[in-house]
């Protein structure tokens, strides 16, 4: 009976090992929001606190191919539907080949922004700071006349 529960005693802290090291984890895994504008206006304006959303989800390994995820932001203008602007947040696994946080490109009716960036939430919306310099600059000159 001693021999048994020595056994006993042996095949647990096995066991656990063994799960351990089975178990899939989300190490190297990133949370990204992941919306579309056209269906949810909301998805325009996530704010990176914003963590409680629905659209703040883990990137999934069967989305992949073996490369490193990382969280995308797309903002497209069109053109010829009076400058509507859709927010496209994803997770993305194909990098720019010129490793460029942020490109544009141009294409028919419309204009598409698309950033990359590689930490947890960080294709939610963000004040562009130099943007609000140059127009707080603008007023600035514009009032003093």
């Amino acid at each position: 009976m001693e021999m048994n529960s020595n056994r006993a005693i042996v095949s647990v802290p096995f066991l656990c090992l063994l799960i351990a090291i089975l178990y899939p984890t989300d190490v190297a895994a990133i949370w990204c929001f992941q919306c579309n504008s056209q269906y949810d206006e909301s998805c325009a304006t996530l704010e990176p606190y914003q963590t409680n959303s629905t659209y703040h989800r883990l990137c999934r390994e069967e989305e992949n191919t073996g490369r490193q995820f990382f969280c995308r932001k797309v903002k497209q203008t069109i053109f010829d539907r009076e400058d509507l602007v859709r927010v496209v947040r994803s997770c993305g696994y194909v990098t720019d080949p010129k490793n460029r946080s942020c490109y544009q490109y141009n294409s028919g009716g419309h204009k598409s922004v698309s950033c990359q960036c590689f930490t947890d939430s960080c294709n939610s919306a963000s004040i562009n700071y130099w943007s609000l310099l140059l127009y707080s600059a603008t007023a600035f000159l514009v009032m003093r006349k």
